[in-house]
């Protein structure tokens, strides 16, 4: 499998609707790419007063991931491990909603420079098309984390409470 290369994007151009919904101020740019089995990577990077990061989203626009993938997105504890393994023992794990169902969770972990981080890992299911062996496994996953001298999991709910496809 083969990615093209990241180009810049107008959010308009990106698949999902994320841009709407992030704090004032701090989306430097919107980029996209794709695998050579159609797969849509889009990357919202983040810079603003004091802070960086990424949410990047996974699409797959005929299929679907498999059960597996589902099962560790929606998995608090192996959620919990990651964070820990990859930026520290967080702060806070929560819990992320969408449309009243259980999409992933998101954490707040104290960085290096006593910086805060925000981390999240979520799936949706957004394709209505259905095959025999679909379960109602995502079509997408959306991966986020912003670290900054303050950092509020209030700032990015938003974000994942309305993600919804852009109209093209």
């Amino acid at each position: 499998m083969s990615y093209s290369e990241w180009q810049d994007i107008s959010t308009k151009d990106a698949d999902f609707n994320i841009a709407e919904h992030l704090p004032a101020g701090i989306l430097s740019r919107a980029e996209k790419r794709t695998r050579d089995n159609a797969l849509s990577h889009n990357r919202f990077v983040l810079s603003g007063p004091g802070g960086t990061g990424s949410i990047t989203t996974e699409y797959v626009p005929i299929g679907f991931y498999s059960m597996r993938v589902k099962d560790q997105i929606k998995s608090e504890t192996g959620f919990a491990e990651d964070i820990e393994k990859n930026f520290g023992k967080p702060q806070e794990i929560f819990p992320i909603y969408w449309r009243n169902n259980l999409s992933g969770y998101g954490a707040v972990v104290t960085a290096s420079g006593n910086r805060l981080c925000y981390v999240a890992r979520t799936g949706y299911k957004f394709n209505t098309g259905s095959y025999d062996n679909d379960f109602g496994q995502f079509d997408t996953t959306v991966s986020a984390f912003y670290c900054g001298t303050k950092v509020e999991k209030e700032d990015f709910a938003a974000v994942f409470a309305n993600i919804a496809k852009n109209r093209r």
